[in-house]
């Protein structure tokens, strides 16, 4: 198994691990992001494994659903969405990484 392969296995075991996270469970989270995002930084390195849709799915999918529809509205309202340079919103990789912390 490659070093690129156990780092995408580490992301998909933590997201196991770290599976329905609540709004209330406030210590779950802030472990599972600080772990999710050593790695994840890792994985973006050039050459980078994976790419941000991917690791934004995997964060959000380790999410409740209301947890997951709230997170959605707070990054929609403070305008983080990504837009093409007509203004068109990147439906299928809407968010940066960097605004899930």
């Amino acid at each position: 198994m490659s070093e690129e392969q156990k780092m995408i296995g580490q992301l998909y075991r933590l997201c196991r691990e770290y599976s329905k996270i609540s709004l209330l469970d406030e210590e779950r989270l802030m472990k599972f992001k600080q772990w999710f995002m050593y790695i994840a930084q890792k994985c973006l390195k050039p050459p980078a494994i994976t790419g941000n849709q991917e690791l934004i799915e995997l964060f959000v999918r380790s999410l409740d659903n209301l947890f997951q529809d709230t997170l959605n509205a707070r990054l929609s309202i403070q305008g983080t969405l990504k837009v093409d340079t007509l203004g068109k919103s990147h439906m299928q990789d809407p968010y940066d990484l960097e605004h899930m912390s």
